[in-house]
């Protein structure tokens, strides 16, 4: 399958951001197509360099996206300075804690002001959890979310950011696997790296750990829609730290343990074909099969960041299918889905056991209202089929 121009050039623009490659850009680029595809990938800031090189940029975009990307740049001022006082707070009372995703990620990028951030996120140890929930609305956090499903994390809001407190990744499509993962996870508390983001030192995960964090939150979002952002924060992670001597150090075995060793080859082999990823020291993936490299990026770049190019309809449709437990493990999806999207189970908890009756008919309400006909459905049918069976073949579903 061959990607579409704009999906070409999509790829050039972040080879050339991340690695040194001069691109060739012609003058017949539609650059404002390219810059909504950055946008719905949150990639927008990435090219911050290259925007005097771009030929045919008219000028008004030109100066638009410079304006996003130096508010992207000074809120990532705030960012640190708000996660930093949050760590100093924590460790003072002596709470373990590490920041993942976020800086632990935008430390690999050769500018990591042009890494858009989200949430702040912070790892602790489960048996401290509640003791670093009051220590963060002693400082004017207010909870805004539980996961109810799999009870993994809280989501705290402070002045606008959110912050994310995890403690386990659990996913309830690997339960079997996820106790052993999580006990590695948390062993890189007792043994943090730090690094220096500007003027503040900050805590992270050994590489062997963040490498399985980052992993884990793309198999965990992937089925839902997961954007080149989270591709990047690999890429770059494995071009610094996994090399073919780390790989079969210490990382393969743990990737085979835990599940991930099929979707890290497939993400990196994909990576080296599309995006730039260098092959001279990394050849653990070669033997990946290309094919579903291309399927899988073609995948990414129709979902954008967390599925948000996708229809909502769609998203529905393809909660019931693709699952070889049938009706009940689609029940099971839409128990989990509505659980985490009912806003009034955070005042009536009584009512979770209804949460898959809200979800379904949340979703015919939806297709109702986007006039969905049967050759649609049908055809979102047929398409979550093969996206089924894509992900089947990553080990992101069974």
């Amino acid at each position: 399958m061959k990607l579409s121009k704009n999906d070409r050039i999509l790829c050039e623009v972040i080879q050339a951001s991340v690695f040194d490659k001069t691109p060739i850009f012609t003058s017949d680029i539609n650059w404002s197509d390219v810059y909504v595809e950055l946008t719905g990938q949150t990639l927008a800031a990435l090219p911050g360099d290259l925007l005097l090189t771009m030929e045919g940029l008219e000028d008004s975009l030109r100066i638009s996206w410079k304006r996003v990307i130096a508010i992207q740049v000074g809120y990532r001022q705030y960012y640190l300075y708000i996660q930093n006082m949050f760590l100093e707070q924590l460790r003072s009372h002596r709470i373990p804690v590490v920041v993942i995703k976020g800086t632990a990620a935008s430390r690999y990028y050769p500018k990591p002001e042009y890494r858009t951030m989200g949430d702040v996120d912070f790892l602790v140890h489960p048996s401290r959890v509640k003791e670093a929930e009051a220590v963060l609305k002693s400082l004017g956090c207010e909870t805004e979310y539980r996961n109810h499903s799999h009870y993994n994390h809280i989501r705290l809001l402070y002045d606008g950011v959110e912050i994310e407190l995890h403690w386990s990744f659990d996913i309830s499509t690997h339960k079997e696997q996820i106790s052993e993962m999580d006990q590695c996870i948390l062993e890189g508390l007792e043994f943090p790296e730090w690094f220096q983001d500007e003027e503040y030192r900050i805590p992270m995960l050994p590489k062997l750990q963040n490498g399985l964090v980052l992993l884990q939150h793309i198999r965990q979002h992937l089925r839902e829609g997961i954007g080149l952002r989270q591709i990047v924060d690999w890429m770059l992670y494995v071009n610094e730290n996994l090399d073919d001597g780390f790989w079969r150090l210490a990382f393969q075995k743990k990737a085979v343990s835990f599940g991930l060793e099929q979707l890290a080859m497939t993400l990196t082999r994909m990576c080296q074909l599309y995006l730039g990823l260098p092959t001279d020291h990394i050849s653990w993936c070669i033997r990946a099969d290309e094919v579903l490299c291309n399927q899988l990026l073609k995948y990414i770049l129709e979902s954008g960041n967390m599925g948000n190019k996708h229809k909502e309809e769609t998203n529905h449709v393809r909660t019931f299918i693709g699952y070889k437990g049938g009706i009940l493990e689609a029940i099971k999806q839409l128990q989990l889905d509505g659980e985490n999207t009912w806003p009034v189970l955070k005042r009536h908890h009584w009512l979770r056991p209804f949460a898959w009756l809200y979800r379904i008919a949340r979703s015919a309400l939806r297709l109702i209202q986007y006039h969905v006909s049967l050759r649609q459905l049908y055809l979102y049918h047929k398409e979550g089929k093969q996206q089924a069976a894509m992900l089947r073949k990553l080990g992101v579903i069974k």
